[in-house]
């Protein structure tokens, strides 16, 4: 997947989430538990990146339809933070992302993580395409998120 990303734009991006999570971190008194990320495609991606590079501990992950991108260190404070990867067997049907392009190698990118990260990862693999199953996925992120949410 690199080789379709430059890494100079992935640091920098993930250098801005960074500073964002910080900052919630203090608005919510230090208690980064609080705080989910979740994205659609790229934006799984990074939020996967940013999330687990972290050195402030998540509540939790949520993903759909992206990949892991390898250089992608998991914090210590992240090892056991839930991850959730929801990711459909037929690519979205656009021009720019062909069934026998990079997307079907999307489910390889986890064995990556999965070797990096102790635990609390879940990758699950559907039939058809997850990106157009919005309602299905709002549900699947209540589902994640409302065991994980702590009470101010």
């Amino acid at each position: 997947m690199e080789e379709v990303i430059s890494i100079k734009d992935l640091k920098e991006v993930e250098a801005e989430m960074q500073s964002i999570i910080e900052r919630e971190v203090k608005l919510l008194n230090g208690d980064g538990s609080r705080i989910f990320l979740a994205g659609f495609a790229q934006g799984a991606a990074m939020a996967l990146t940013a999330g687990l590079q972290s050195k402030e501990k998540l509540g939790g992950i949520f993903a759909v339809e992206g990949y892991f991108i390898s250089t992608t260190e998991v914090n210590e404070s992240n090892k056991d933070t839930p991850v959730l990867v929801i990711l459909g067997k037929v690519p979205p049907e656009y021009p720019w992302d062909p069934a026998d392009g990079v997307y079907k190698d999307y489910e390889k990118t986890f064995d990556s993580l999965k070797s990096k990260k102790s635990s609390n990862t879940t990758v699950e693999v559907k039939e058809g395409t997850a990106y157009f199953d919005r309602e299905t996925m709002q549900n699947k992120f209540v589902d994640f998120i409302k065991p994980l949410i702590k009470k101010p």
